[in-house]
């Protein structure tokens, strides 16, 4: 588990199953997060966190964001596609209520990933896509600290009948060494 002051990032467990078969299937959550947009079965989802909870490659890490407050589960945060060989990944999350945004809990969860990223699998570069329109993804990043555009997918998402752009942002280790005094294991 990784502590900081309000959040705890820990494994999923089993139980968590029906709050994120709700959230995946909450349309605007799938839009957001470029997920598919058909209903999602708890058998799929069940199937799904399996996966996750067995997994033993280390490719794919998931972590429950789990508030200090409440320790109720409030969102899923990930490294996807980890290549231990060049020291990158991608990052994904989701605050799965939408009244749960906004409360700084994206800030310090995706801190809390860098945190783990650089200085327990000792990566160095971690990517992100964010759609053009997800404001709120992009006030996220600029809280966590210093994020780098490094380009732009062009009209690569379907959404309301047009095809909308596709932003890669990266953070680097370099710029994200405060961590190390953040965030405990």
């Amino acid at each position: 588990m990784i502590n900081s002051t309000n959040i705890i990032l820990r494994p999923l467990k089993k139980d968590d199953l029906a709050l994120i078969n709700s959230w995946r299937n909450n349309l605007e959550n799938r839009i957001l997060t470029q997920g598919f947009r058909g209903p999602v079965t708890m058998v799929v989802d069940a199937y799904w966190l399996d996966e996750i909870l067995n997994n033993q490659d280390n490719k794919d890490i998931y972590f429950g964001i789990e508030t200090n407050v409440s320790g109720k589960l409030s969102g899923i945060i990930q490294l996807n596609a980890i290549d231990y060989m060049s020291g990158v990944a991608t990052c994904g999350i989701l605050i799965g209520e939408s009244e749960e945004r906004g409360k700084g809990i994206g800030v310090e969860a995706v801190r809390g990933l860098l945190f783990y990223a650089y200085y327990v699998l000792n990566l160095r570069k971690i990517i992100t896509y964010i759609v053009d329109f997800n404001e709120s993804a992009f006030k996220v990043q600029r809280k966590v600290g210093k994020v780098h555009r490094e380009g732009c997918l062009k009209a690569h998402y379907y959404y309301k009948g047009e095809y909308v752009d596709v932003y890669i942002q990266s953070f680097f280790k370099k710029d994200f060494e405060c961590l190390k005094d953040e965030y405990s294991i």
